[in-house]
C-alpha cells in the first residue's frame, strides 16, 4: 500500500513544529512482512535510486535510430516523420542505403524549434 507521510521542519528531539514552517506530503510504501511489524519505505528514495543505477550502467543508448524508433523518440507518427524529412527539415544519415536518424541532431532540433509562450 501506498500512503503519505506528513514531514514538517519539527525539531526531531522536541517533536514540536517550529513556527512558520513548511510541511510536505511524502509517499510512502508500507510493507508488512508476515508476524513483523511494518516498515516504511520512501518511494522518492527507491525512485532516485533506480535512477542512479540506471545512469550508472553501461546500457547502450543507440545513437542512430531507425525511422520508427526517431518517430517515437519526437512523438510524431512514422508518416508525419517522412513528410518532415522530405521537407528537409528533419536531418538524416544515409548508412548503408537506410535511413537513419542522428538522436544528436534530433536533440538539437527540439532545443532549436523551442518556444516560450
Amino acid at each position: 500500500m501506498i500512503f503519505s507521510k506528513r514531514t514538517d521542519a519539527a525539531d526531531p528531539q522536541q517533536g514540536s513544529q517550529r513556527p512558520g514552517a513548511k510541511t510536505s506530503e511524502v509517499p510512502v510504501l508500507c510493507v508488512t512482512p508476515v508476524n513483523t511489524m511494518p516498515i516504511e519505505i520512501n518511494t522518492d528514495t527507491i525512485a532516485e535510486a533506480i535512477a542512479s543505477r540506471l545512469m550508472d550502467s553501461n546500457v547502450l543508448i543507440p545513437r542512430l535510430l531507425t525511422l520508427d524508433q526517431a518517430a517515437k523518440y519526437l512523438g510524431l507518427t512514422k508518416e508525419a516523420l517522412k513528410a518532415k524529412v522530405h521537407l528537409g527539415r528533419i536531418p538524416t544519415v544515409d548508412l548503408d542505403k537506410k535511413l537513419r536518424f542522428d538522436r544528436l541532431d534530433l536533440d538539437r532540433m527540439i532545443e532549436q524549434n523551442k518556444r516560450v509562450a
